[in-house]
């Protein structure tokens, strides 16, 4: 069988292009991720309770998810 092969991280790079998406391979990109994912969780948890419907909450943060994640895409681009 064989194995998938990534690529190798350019000098310097703080993320490793995979598939569509960026995966953190140097401390900095770790540094920028992890926020990253904070912000998402900590808005989906407010947004949650101060709103009486689950889905009334997903439907707001629907067009936040899109936009933190296009910034954090184009983030790690310009970083890889």
């Amino acid at each position: 069988m064989k194995q998938k092969k990534y690529p190798q991280p350019k000098k310097g790079a703080w993320f490793i292009p995979v598939r569509r998406s960026y995966l953190p391979v140097y401390w900095k990109g770790w540094a920028s991720y992890v926020p990253f994912v904070g912000v998402l969780v900590g808005a989906t948890v407010w947004e949650v309770y101060s709103k009486n419907s689950f889905g009334t909450a997903l439907m707001q943060l629907f067009p936040f998810y899109i936009a933190v994640g296009v910034v954090m895409q184009w983030f790690a681009s310009s970083k890889s």
